[in-house]
């Protein structure tokens, strides 16, 4: 994506970004940013009105909302450019009954807002991620390559796509006749949980399907993949380097689909 900034900030205006430019530019001047924070300290043990400059500056660029209501119009803002989001709501803690109540009552609008989502507890809050959907349907499915899955391998990708969902990204999953063969997780790339689970599956991965969570950002997937014997792909897509695993699925007589969404567990 980074390497496409206008897809990477198609949401933002050139205001926006010069703010940012600028914001980012100030705080990386270790003599500045160390003067700013000794005055922001000052005037807020001074109760000097800098709310708004705080808001308007560092608050604006790194903070949703101060609430859950008021995080929904940065919610709605991201989802417009398919950018999803996570809650997490955070408050320093101070000694007073209205402040722990304040806190409390966010914490349980937190929940209510995520009761459809995926919830997880860290130290000091709660993170929020949208449920993974329901797979997607067959009709939806794109098929990319000039060879084409047959049936059995159709209904072993189905498979292996359902299993990948609930694995911890980076996932990758081989399969055949409906049965899982290897598994490979919560790896920093892709190409490396790809090599658990083929080396997992070992010779029982010729003819086998595999399953990924996420695009691959380059061919090497599909040329482990190859070696091992793999007929048939199933990914997301996305990728801005997608032709190059099409390319390479052509040359090497795999068969690709992709879902056009990805699925995503942490």
């Amino acid at each position: 994506m980074f390497n496409d900034l206008q897809t990477a900030f198609k949401d933002k205006s050139d205001r926006d970004l010069n703010r940012a430019y600028l914001l980012f530019k100030a705080i990386s001047n270790p003599l500045f940013s160390k003067i700013i924070t000794s005055f922001t300290k000052a005037a807020i043990w001074t109760r000097l009105p800098i709310d708004s400059i705080i808001k308007a500056t560092v608050y604006k660029h790194f903070c949703g909302g101060t609430t859950i209501k008021d995080s929904n119009r940065t919610i709605q803002k991201l989802w417009s450019s398919k950018i999803g989001t996570i809650l997490d709501f955070s408050a320093e803690g101070k000694e007073s009954k209205s402040d722990f109540n304040r806190a409390m009552n966010e914490t349980i609008e937190s929940i209510k807002k995520a009761h459809k989502n995926h919830i997880r507890s860290i130290l000091g809050g709660l993170l929020v991620q949208d449920l993974d959907e329901p797979n997607i349907a067959q009709k939806e499915w794109k098929y990319v390559t000039k060879l084409i899955p047959t049936d059995k391998e159709i209904k072993d990708l189905s498979f292996a796509w359902k299993i990948v969902k609930h694995i911890r990204s980076n996932a990758i999953a081989v399969a055949a006749n409906q049965q899982s063969l290897g598994i490979g997780a919560g790896q920093m790339n892709r190409i490396g949980s790809a090599k658990i689970a083929l080396e997992a599956s070992g010779n029982k991965s010729k003819g086998a399907v595999l399953a990924s969570d996420g695009f691959f950002p380059f061919d090497d997937t599909v040329k482990m993949a190859a070696d091992y014997g793999i007929s048939s792909i199933i990914q997301p897509g996305g990728s801005i380097r997608d032709e190059d695993s099409i390319k390479a699925c052509d040359e090497l007589g795999i068969k690709m689909v992709l879902t056009g969404k990805r699925h995503f567990l942490h």
